[in-house]
């Protein structure tokens, strides 16, 4: 196909002609038609390393010769002998699902204590599938933070299905959003209806992300009704328990919790340890001590984890990694994942540790003079170290989006003024922000 061989062409320049060819010529060509592109993997590390570093590439660069985006679907295996049906240009190169990653399987996730009733509901969710008839459970709602591990049990719950034969549509809550934005911009509200009404099987990524977004819960709740009356099933996974969900309408948070709502908590250093060394070893590196505490040191999350490793096996060779070599390939990931670690949640715990106050007494109502300047500076912190929106500083403090503005003020004049009373714990503060 001459567009996927112009693609390769255009990558040989960013990537390099070796990486290239380790990774993406291996990728066969199966099928194609105007709107979408078929590749056969050799392995599911191929598949993996494609979502990671070139999908967002190829959404932005691969379109057919009318302007149209090309969807690129992966599988690995035994070639199909018939070639894949190829879907109506009509709906698919608009509307296209997000891809799960076939290496997320139950198997390869990791149990600790606190997951124990979810793990084992999903032990025999697995285990007994065929048995436990769609809409059983519905919705299965999983929450957690992000690293727990409910995008891995979210894709293998896609993944089981699809070997079941049913029709899977798994897509992140940013798509489902796209594709609403997408449908009314287009005139293809029809289209979409039909594709995601069309599944037995409706997965979406975190669904806190539907906040505030009004046309978004609109359509996503009547989606909901749909495949609910007629028992198809729904896979939901959060940041936050349903009745901790914000800015979502309470009508979709009853439905939320209508079928059964599992959390998810976060693994232990030794649990993490246990998956980054079984990680390690599926992709042929060889992690001593040293490299394996820096990396669990140096990235907190699973999803920075899992990133840190897919690099480390593109950029060194296999076999043995030492700790210099680790440190010198993964040092912009660090830096950004660093960056990441800083959340309102954490200046709260900074600015209530500096002043020996409660959090709860910076974000409450209170109006006792001891708590008025820790909670301006807290609010400062989160729009000049965040960039969080007025409105969004309000939600945390319960105020509104204009005393928000004003507390900001106060400690901008404060600061063009020189008032030590603000200057010098705010220096204090920023300082511990910054090591962050």
């Amino acid at each position: 196909m001459y567009l996927w061989e112009r693609f390769l062409k255009l990558q040989e320049e960013k990537l390099g002609k070796s990486t290239v060819e380790q990774w993406l010529r291996c990728l066969k060509v199966k099928e194609y038609d105007a709107a979408n592109l078929y590749l056969q993997a050799e392995n599911a590390f191929q598949i993996a390393w494609f979502n990671e570093h070139i999908r967002h590439v190829a959404k932005k660069k691969f379109y057919n010769n009318n302007g149209r985006p090309i969807a690129i679907h992966l599988s690995y295996g035994k070639p199909c002998i018939e070639p894949v049906a190829p879907v109506k240009p009509a709906r698919a190169e608009i509307f296209v699902g997000d891809t799960p990653e076939p290496d997320n399987t139950y198997s390869k996730f990791i149990v600790n204590k606190g997951n124990l009733l979810t793990a084992k509901f999903f032990d025999s969710f697995f285990s007994s599938c065929p048995v436990l008839e769609l809409g059983t459970f519905n919705p299965l709602f999983i929450f957690g933070n992000t690293g727990f591990g409910k995008t891995h049990l979210l894709h293998a719950c896609a993944n089981t299905y699809t070997s079941l034969g049913k029709k899977v549509l798994f897509v992140k809550a940013q798509t489902f959003t796209q594709h609403i934005v997408t449908a009314f911009q287009e005139k293809k509200v029809h289209d979409f209806r039909q594709l995601y009404r069309a599944c037995d099987v409706l997965v979406v990524d975190d669904v806190h992300l539907f906040g505030k977004k009004t046309a978004t819960q609109e359509e996503f709740f009547h989606t909901f009704n749909y495949l609910h009356t007629r028992e198809k099933q729904i896979i939901l996974s959060s940041k936050d328990h349903p009745q901790d969900l914000k800015n979502i309408e309470e009508r979709l948070v009853s439905r939320f919790e209508w079928g059964l709502v599992l959390p998810l908590t976060a693994l232990s250093y030794a649990e993490k340890a246990q998956m980054v060394l079984a990680k390690s070893q599926a992709l042929g590196c060889a992690l001593d001590k040293a490299t394996l505490d820096f990396l669990l040191q140096t990235f907190q999350d699973l999803h920075h984890l899992n990133q840190a490793l897919y690099i480390l096996n593109l950029r060194t060779s296999k076999g043995h990694i030492d700790l210099e070599k680790a440190k010198s390939v993964l040092s912009s990931l660090a830096q950004k994942a660093h960056g990441q670690v800083l959340t309102y949640d954490r200046i709260l715990r900074i600015v209530s540790e500096f002043f020996n106050i409660q959090i709860n007494d910076i974000v409450g109502k209170s109006r006792c003079r001891d708590c008025l300047l820790p909670r301006k500076l807290a609010m400062y912190l989160c729009r000049t170290e965040l960039k969080m929106p007025y409105v969004k500083i309000g939600d945390v403090f319960s105020r509104d989006h204009s005393t928000v503005m004003s507390s900001i003020k106060l400690i901008s004049d404060a600061l063009s003024t020189q008032d030590a009373k603000v200057t010098m714990p705010l220096s204090s503060l920023q300082k511990q922000v910054a090591n962050y």
